[in-house]
C-alpha cells in the first residue's frame, strides 16, 4: 500500500506542478479567477457581490471591489502629515484678536469678515486659516518673516489676482489654497517665491490663462489642481515643473489637444481632463507621458481617437473615455495598455465589439460599458458593470428565479390552451364555419408565441450558472434570429387577426339587412394577406445588417423591443411595428367594440319590451381590457424609451415574460372555452366542462330553418321576463350566427314600429352573437 502511494506520488506531483505555474497561478476556466495564491477558482458573478467564496476573502476585498487607482495610491498617499493633538496647549508667541490657536502652532482666522490679511502675525505659526473672509487684495509684504507655516488656506474669500510678490516671505509653505475665489489673472512669477510648494489648489476660480513662467521658481510641485476654470491651453503652462504628477484640469474649456500641450511632463502620473470641450486630440498628444498612471477624457466631444494614441502610454492603469460621441472605437486603441486595471467606456456605443478588443488587457480588474451585452466580449475581467439588463444577467439567460418559472408557466399555459382550441374545434361540427377557421388560426398563431417561450426556457436552463460565456455566440446566432422570428411573427398574426375579427363583426352589426357575411373566399384572402404580412413583418430585419443590424440580437430574449437600448440599429423599424402598426390595431379594435355597443343600446332603447341584461356589455368591456392591458403597456414603455427617460431594468424583463405572452394565453378563454356553443359541443362530445342551466336549452333549441329561429327570437323578444331575455342572448348565442349562416338572407321585418325595433335588434344581437362567439 505504501510502495503503491509512493509510486502515485512521484507519477502525480510533475502533473500538478506542471498545471500548477512557477509563480504559483492555477489556471482557471474562462470567465473565472484564482483567489489569491490558492488552488480556488471563483466565477466573475460572485465576485464583489457581498458573499465570501474565496477561502481568503479575497473576492470581496477593499482592493478588489473599490476601484481606487490612481491619485490616492500614487501621491495622496504617500503625502500624509501626521497630526496634531487636539487638546495640544497654544505655543504661538501671541494670538491676533480676529484669530484663535487651535493645536499648538496653528492659527485660525476664518469666518471674521475679514478684508485683508491680520497683521503682525506671530513667527512661529505653521498652519495659517483664513477661509470664509471678504478679502480681495493681499498687500505685498503680508507673509513678511512667516518662514515656518507649511500650509496657507484662503478659500472662500474674493481674490482677483495674484502677483509676483503676494507670497513674498512663505519659503517653507508646502501647501497653498486659493479655491472659490474671483481669480482672474496670475501673474508670471506668481509662485517664485515658494521653493517648496508641494500642492496648489486654485479650482472653481475665473483663470482663462496662466502665463509662461507663471510656476518659475516652484520646481518642487507635484499637485495642481485648476478645476472649474475658463482655462484654454497653449503648451508652455506648466513649464519647468520636472516633479509634477498630478494635474487636474477638469471644468475648463480646452477645445484640443496637442504634442505641445503636455510635451515635455515627463512625472506626471495623474491627467484630469474631464468636462472639457475637447474635440480633437493628435496621435502624439500623450507621446512624452511616459509615467502617466492615469488619464480621464470622460464628457468631452472627442469624435475620433487615432490606434496610435496611447502607444507610449505602456504603464497606463486607469483610463476613463465616458460620455464621449465616438462614433467608432479603433480596435487596437487599447492594445498598449497592458497595466491597465481600470477602464470606463460607459456612454460609448460599440458597434464592431469584440473579443480581440481587451485580448491584451491581462490586468484589467474593472471595466464600464455602455452595454451589458458589452460584458460577454471581456469575460476574462472580474468587475463588469452594468450587470445586468433587466432580463439577463452575467450569470443567466433569465435574471432571476421568478422569471425562469414565469416563462414556463406561461409557455405552458400557452401551448395547452391553444392546443386544445385548434383540437376541439376540429373535432366539433359547426355551422358557421368560416368563424372556426379564423379561431383556428388565431389559435396557431398564439401556439407560436408558447414555443418561442419554450425555446427561451429551454436556453436558459442550458446556459444557467455560465451564460457570459455562451452570450455572445447566442446572441448572434441564427438560433436566435429564427426564435426571435417566430415571436415577431406570432405577435404580429395574432393582433392583425383580431383586427379583421373586430371589423368585420362592426360592419355586419352595423349593417345587418345589406352584409352577407363572412364567405370561404373572404376569409382565405383575408388569413393569406395576414399570414403572409405577419411572416414578411418578421422576416424583414434578418435581410440586412447594415440597416437592422443585429435585430433580433439585442437581448438574451430575441425579441426586438429596444427598451433597453432605444436607438439600436434597426430602432425605427421597431418602433414602426410597435408603435406604428400595432397601436393603430389596437386603436381599431377599441372603436369597433365601442361603436358596436353603442349600436345594440341605441336598437335596445327603441325596443321597449326587450330586458335591460347587459352581459353583452360585460363581454364587450373584457375584450377591449384584455387588448388594452396587453398591448398598451408596450406601446407606452416604447415611447417613455424613446425619450430618453430611465425605465428600471424589472420593467423590462416583465415586458418580455410576461406582458408580451399574455394575450396569447388569454385568447383561448376568451375566444372560445368561455362560449356557450363551444362549451356545449365540447359537451357532446363527452368533454369535462361544466354545462350552465342554459345549456340544454341552447342544445335542445338548435333550429331546422332560419324562419323558426326567427319566429323564436320575436317571441322572446315580445315577452318582458328578464330570463326570457336571457334565454334570448343565451340562445342567439348558441345559434352562432345561424342567421347569417343562411345564405345572409333575413326575413322581412313586421309592419309594427315595435316590431321593426325589435327585429333590428334582434339582427344586431346575432351578429354579435358571431363576435361573441369569438370572444366571450
Amino acid at each position: 500500500m505504501e510502495r503503491t502511494a509512493n509510486y502515485l506520488a512521484f507519477v502525480l506531483f510533475p502533473a500538478i506542478y506542471l498545471i500548477v505555474s512557477a509563480d504559483g497561478h492555477v489556471p482557471c476556466a474562462v470567465g473565472s479567477f484564482q483567489c489569491g495564491n490558492t488552488t480556488v477558482c471563483v466565477k466573475q458573478e460572485d465576485h464583489c457581490d457581498g458573499q465570501q467564496d474565496c477561502p481568503n476573502g479575497e473576492d470581496e476585498s477593499y482592493k478588489m471591489c473599490v476601484n481606487n487607482e490612481g491619485w490616492f495610491e500614487h501621491i495622496v498617499k504617500n503625502r500624509t502629515i501626521p497630526d496634531v493633538k487636539d487638546n495640544a496647549s497654544c505655543g504661538l508667541q501671541f494670538v491676533p484678536s480676529t484669530c484663535q490657536c487651535v493645536k499648538m502652532t496653528r492659527l485660525d482666522c476664518s469666518s471674521h469678515s475679514l478684508v485683508s490679511i491680520p497683521s503682525p502675525l506671530p513667527a512661529n505659526v505653521t498652519r495659517l486659516y483664513l477661509m470664509r473672509n471678504n478679502i480681495k487684495n493681499i498687500s505685498d509684504g503680508s507673509f513678511h518673516g512667516l518662514r515656518s507655516i507649511d500650509l496657507l488656506h484662503l478659500e472662500g474669500n474674493f481674490i482677483v489676482s495674484l502677483r509676483n510678490n503676494t507670497f513674498h516671505g512663505l519659503r517653507g509653505l508646502e501647501k497653498l489654497s486659493v479655491a472659490n475665489n474671483s481669480l482672474v489673472e496670475i501673474e508670471s512669477g506668481a509662485f517664485r517665491t515658494l521653493p517648496q510648494l508641494i500642492w496648489l489648489f486654485l479650482q472653481f476660480n475665473h483663470i482663462r490663462r496662466i502665463p509662461r513662467g507663471a510656476f518659475e521658481g516652484a520646481s518642487k510641485l507635484e499637485w495642481i489642481d485648476l478645476r472649474g476654470n475658463d482655462l484654454q491651453l497653449y503648451g508652455d503652462e506648466f513649464e519647468g515643473l520636472p516633479e509634477l504628477n498630478y494635474l487636474d484640469l477638469e471644468g475648463n474649456h480646452i477645445t484640443h489637444i496637442r504634442r505641445e500641450t503636455f510635451q515635455g511632463y515627463k512625472s506626471l502620473r495623474v491627467l484630469i481632463l474631464r468636462g472639457n470641450h475637447i474635440a480633437s486630440v493628435s496621435p502624439d498628444a500623450f507621446a512624452d507621458l511616459h509615467a502617466l498612471l492615469q488619464l480621464d477624457l470622460m464628457n468631452n466631444k472627442i469624435m475620433v481617437l487615432d490606434e496610435s494614441t496611447f502607444t507610449h502610454n505602456v504603464r497606463m492603469t486607469k483610463l476613463d473615455l465616458a460620455d464621449n460621441p465616438l462614433p467608432g472605437f479603433p480596435r487596437r486603441l487599447l492594445s498598449p495598455l497592458t497595466q491597465l486595471k481600470s477602464l470606463d467606456l460607459s456612454g460609448i456605443i460599440i458597434p464592431n465589439i469584440d473579443a480581440s478588443f481587451f485580448s491584451n488587457l491581462k490586468q484589467l480588474h474593472h471595466v464600464h460599458f455602455e452595454r451589458f451585452s458589452y460584458c460577454h466580449k471581456a469575460i476574462h475581467v472580474p468587475n463588469c458593470f452594468p450587470k445586468t439588463d433587466g432580463l439577463s444577467t452575467i450569470e443567466n439567460l433569465l435574471a432571476d428565479v421568478i422569471l425562469r418559472a414565469l416563462v414556463w408557466i406561461m409557455a405552458l399555459i400557452t401551448c395547452v390552451g391553444n392546443l386544445f382550441v385548434m383540437l376541439g374545434r376540429l373535432m366539433i361540427r359547426e355551422e358557421n364555419r368560416m368563424h372556426s377557421v379564423l379561431v383556428k388560426n388565431l389559435a396557431a398563431s398564439d401556439f407560436l408565441m408558447g414555443i418561442y417561450l419554450m425555446i427561451i426556457g429551454a436556453k436558459d436552463a442550458n446556459y444557467r450558472d455560465n451564460y457570459n460565456m455562451y452570450a455572445s455566440d447566442w446572441r448572434s446566432s441564427w438560433e436566435c434570429r429564427c426564435t426571435g422570428c417566430l415571436a415577431m411573427a406570432s405577435s404580429e398574426v395574432s393582433i392583425l387577426i383580431l383586427t379583421y375579427l373586430s371589423l368585420e363583426r362592426f360592419v355586419v352589426i352595423s349593417h345587418p339587412y345589406t352584409t352577407k357575411g363572412l364567405t370561404s373566399k373572404k376569409v382565405i384572402i383575408a388569413l393569406s394577406g395576414i399570414w403572409t404580412a405577419g411572416i414578411l413583418l418578421a422576416v424583414i430585419p434578418v435581410t440586412s445588417t447594415h440597416l437592422f443590424g443585429d435585430f433580433y440580437g439585442t437581448n438574451g430574449v430575441c425579441f426586438p423591443l429596444h427598451i433597453y437600448e432605444p436607438y439600436e440599429a434597426g430602432w425605427q423599424y421597431s418602433s414602426f411595428v410597435f408603435l406604428g402598426l400595432n397601436s393603430v390595431s389596437v386603436l381599431i379594435i377599441a372603436l369597433c367594440y365601442v361603436s358596436m355597443f353603442c349600436s345594440i343600446q341605441k336598437s335596445r332603447q327603441l325596443s321597449h319590451g326587450f330586458s335591460s341584461d347587459n352581459s353583452f356589455a360585460l363581454r364587450f368591456f373584457f375584450i377591449v381590457l384584455t387588448d388594452a392591458l396587453c398591448w398598451a403597456p408596450i406601446i407606452i414603455i416604447k415611447i417613455i424609451a424613446l425619450t430618453r427617460a430611465p425605465i428600471p431594468d424589472e420593467v423590462h424583463a416583465w415586458v418580455a415574460v410576461f406582458v408580451l405572452p399574455i394575450n396569447s394565453a388569454i385568447n383561448p378563454v376568451l375566444y372560445s372555452l368561455t362560449t356557450v356553443t363551444f362549451r356545449t359541443r365540447l359537451q357532446k362530445w363527452g368533454c369535462c366542462l361544466k354545462a350552465q342551466p342554459q345549456t340544454s336549452i341552447a342544445r335542445a333549441s338548435i333550429l331546422p330553418s332560419r324562419s323558426s329561429f326567427r319566429q323564436d327570437a320575436y317571441s322572446h323578444f315580445s315577452d318582458n321576463q328578464p330570463d326570457n331575455s336571457t334565454y334570448t342572448m343565451e340562445l342567439l348565442i348558441a345559434q352562432d350566427g345561424a342567421a347569417k349562416a343562411y345564405n345572409g338572407e333575413l326575413l322581412t321585418p313586421p309592419s309594427s314600429p315595435d316590431h321593426t325595433a325589435k327585429e333590428e335588434e334582434t339582427n344586431k344581437l346575432v351578429a354579435a352573437g358571431d363576435s361573441e362567439e369569438l370572444k366571450c
